[in-house]
């Protein structure tokens, strides 16, 4: 599966934007606030309903555009020897979805085209604090499957209720019981599926890692602050009831990294952390392979900046021989002649090539 064609219509600070005749790299370049961030945020709302900058939907709306204009995003799709089109057509402060020119459920549409975005937001999964790397391996557990999903928003919920009774006055302990029962039940469930995840991503994201940086050895370890979730709950009872907050289960967890032996938060560079959050994204979008059955589109938004040139080449090698992938950039200079040959450059303030 591959997109052919972006078309945007009055979305952020493109009053229309055509970029066709797509190949497996596209190069979105142009100078700062060209609308080159713009454009991967379109694509990442058309694949999975939701964009980084959780953005109303008057804000994505272009200021250039009549009061009556719709905002429309489409891409065509080659799938399987046919051509169709997605579309989103956001007005009135709606959404509505198209398929083939049909009007579809969104639900239905959903992660049709998978995609993975890096941004260099993303930097927190390496450098951030432990929520960073917990949402990350949440984020991708909940698009793979409906019961991680499902678990992990009880859990958080069940978490929610009982801090809510841990910072009464008076706590009503038989109650304070029922929740602990049921968040070592949860906890414990979703304990296990992280680590599986995390598993997966690492064995992936290890290798991938290796051939970005020529040869450096990264390890990771999904790291829990408990055994027993049921016991030490049990056990921690007064404590938690004294801090007036949950102090143990899987909202403290944590994923560490390490580069040939050495903390990447405390010890990376630039360019490490920001290999390492790359080769992530490397595995996720394997992972989303074998689950899908789709080849997913890799959204890459200023990547280049923090690497040096080997490191651009090992990646760029990788992610050519992997899925389709769009890049945005600011210098064309990053990328060698025989690279921008095979690829299709858009130019914001020139003609698509």
């Amino acid at each position: 599966m591959e997109i052919t064609k972006i078309e945007l219509k009055n979305f952020r600070n493109h009053k229309y934007l055509l970029i066709d005749n797509i190949g497996s790299i596209l190069i979105i370049a142009g100078s700062n606030a060209a609308g080159k961030t713009n454009t991967i945020e379109a694509l990442q709302l058309l694949s999975m309903h939701e964009t980084f900058k959780r953005a109303k939907i008057e804000e994505m709306l272009c200021t250039l555009r009549a009061a009556e204009e719709p905002s429309l995003i489409s891409i065509d799709i080659y799938d399987h020897n046919t051509l169709n089109t997605k579309q989103i057509v956001l007005q009135d402060n709606t959404r509505t979805y198209f398929y083939n020119k049909k009007e579809r459920p969104a639900k239905e549409l959903i992660d049709l085209i998978p995609a993975v975005l890096f941004t260099p937001d993303d930097l927190q999964i390496i450098k951030g604090p432990p929520e960073q790397r917990r949402d990350m391996l949440d984020s991708l557990g909940k698009r793979l499957s409906k019961s991680f999903a499902h678990i992990r928003d009880e859990y958080h919920r069940a978490l929610r209720h009982k801090n809510s009774l841990l910072k009464q006055e008076y706590i009503d302990l038989d109650l304070l019981e029922s929740w602990n029962t049921n968040l070592a039940k949860l906890g414990s469930s979703l304990n296990k599926h992280r680590r599986g995840l995390s598993e997966q991503l690492l064995e992936v994201a290890t290798a991938a890692y290796s051939k970005i940086s020529g040869g450096e050895e990264l390890r990771g370890t999904y790291l829990s602050n408990f055994e027993d979730l049921a016991l030490e709950l049990s056990q921690n009872r007064e404590a938690e009831v004294q801090a007036g907050r949950s102090l143990i289960g899987p909202h403290k967890d944590d994923l560490s990294f390490t580069i040939n032996g050495s903390d990447t938060r405390r010890f990376a560079s630039q360019g490490q952390q920001r290999s390492v959050a790359l080769a992530l994204k490397i595995a996720e979008i394997e992972i989303l392979r074998r689950v899908c059955g789709r080849n997913p589109l890799l959204l890459l938004d200023d990547v280049m900046s923090e690497l040096d040139t080997a490191r651009r080449t090992h990646f760029i090698d990788l992610i050519e021989s992997s899925t389709q992938a769009v890049l945005t950039t600011t210098n064309l200079g990053y990328f060698d002649e025989e690279f921008l040959e095979r690829a299709t450059i858009a130019q914001l303030q020139d003609k698509v090539r």
